[in-house]
């Protein structure tokens, strides 16, 4: 006869169980919770699988770009061949940008073949409220878009004022800017006409540029804005910054004034003296870097060059201008129309001129006249 247990074993027993239960469940969910963490192999395996399909995504739109460039005379359209990526959804942007979509994947490709990540937006002429950012070389306010782009030429020239990390009021003029994404600010399909008598450009977004001058720094984070359309031939200093200098005065200045990996692609600039595509003029310790335009610069007077109209104790380096420069006075250059060096600032440096230049006098590719050396 098998002998019982008494109550008092039997209590001891259960309680053992329940606590090795309870203590199963608790290794069970940290495990679990290790496992889907950033670092965990849940996660980690799930973005392998969205990073994979990422890359299978944009080796179809290159390859539809493949197909569509391969054509000897482009009869069929580049969108004919984007619809033929499997379960996509295609949309056009502007006659040269298409954002095609699968699932959570999407990328906008352009007729030039770039492609780029996200969904790019055609200006509508409007500002953003306000931008991310603090303003610091280290953490730049961002620049999204085309209505974050209006907002800081805003803030410019108002000397529109924000609050920084130690609560100091500072001015937008003076700070750091960095560039997301490309930026789209006019359908650039019908650009050789953009020039035209008979054409009606009220159907473009024309980008107001400040009258005060930059003091702070862009990187454009080798993007690209599109269609940026100026037309002032009565005005004077005009291009994408009016101006741009170092501050003498310490107490306002946060860097050493800049514009580095900036490029424009169809831009349209006219206006009287002093003008460029990026800049009308530079001075005093400041550094264009990595930066390109193509389009066409116009000016009916002097001063006027691809990248800027005037420079003066400026460090230009690694420009390209693809652009056409056309002037009817003097002082005319691909890079600078006019230019000054001195010490360090040795001015122009492998930079290169693609477009066409012509003017009255002082015409050359690179620089229409010095009165300092390169």
């Amino acid at each position: 006869m098998k002998k019982l247990k008494n109550n008092g074993e039997s209590g001891i027993t259960i309680i053992a169980l329940v606590v090795t239960v309870i203590v199963l469940s608790i290794l069970i969910a940290i495990s679990f919770s290790m496992l889907k963490k950033d670092d965990g192999a849940i996660t980690k395996s799930k973005q392998t699988k969205a990073t994979t399909e990422q890359a299978q995504f944009l080796q179809e739109a290159q390859a539809a770009f493949i197909s569509y460039d391969q054509q000897a005379q482009k009869n069929t359209p580049l969108e004919y061949y984007l619809n033929k990526i499997g379960d996509a959804d295609v949309e056009q942007i502007t006659s040269n940008l298409w954002y095609v979509k699968r699932g959570n994947l999407g990328v906008t490709i352009s007729k030039s073949g770039r492609i780029v990540e996200g969904k790019l937006e055609l200006w509508d002429g409007t500002a953003s409220t306000g931008i991310g950012g603090y303003g610091t070389p280290g953490e730049p306010f961002l620049i999204r878009n085309a209505k974050d782009l209006a907002f800081m030429s805003n803030a410019i020239a108002n000397n529109a004022t924000y609050t920084d990390k130690q609560g100091n009021t500072r001015q937008y003029s003076y700070a750091c800017f960095k560039q997301e994404n490309d930026i789209v600010l006019n359908d650039i399909s019908e650009f050789e006409r953009w020039d035209d008598e008979g054409f009606d450009t009220s159907s473009l977004n024309e980008y107001t540029t400040s009258n005060n001058d930059f003091c702070g720094g862009y990187d454009g984070n080798n993007n690209i804005i599109y269609g940026l359309y100026i037309n002032q031939p009565a005005g004077n200093n005009i291009g994408f910054f009016r101006a741009v200098r170092t501050s003498d005065d310490e107490s306002i200045k946060i860097t050493d004034s800049y514009v580095k990996n900036l490029n424009f692609e169809n831009a349209y600039v006219k206006a009287g003296n002093y003008l460029g595509g990026i800049i009308s003029a530079s001075a005093h310790y400041t550094t264009i870097s990595n930066c390109s335009v193509s389009g066409k610069i116009t000016n009916v007077k002097e001063y006027c060059g691809g990248i800027a109209g005037w420079i003066r104790y400026t460090n230009m380096i690694n420009c390209k201008n693809f652009a056409t420069v056309e002037a009817t006075g003097k002082y005319i250059g691909g890079i600078a129309g006019w230019g000054e060096s001195t010490g360090d600032y040795k001015m122009i440096n492998n930079c290169e001129n693609f477009g066409q230049i012509s003017g009255l006098n002082y015409v050359a590719g690179i620089i229409g006249r010095t009165n300092s050396w390169l």
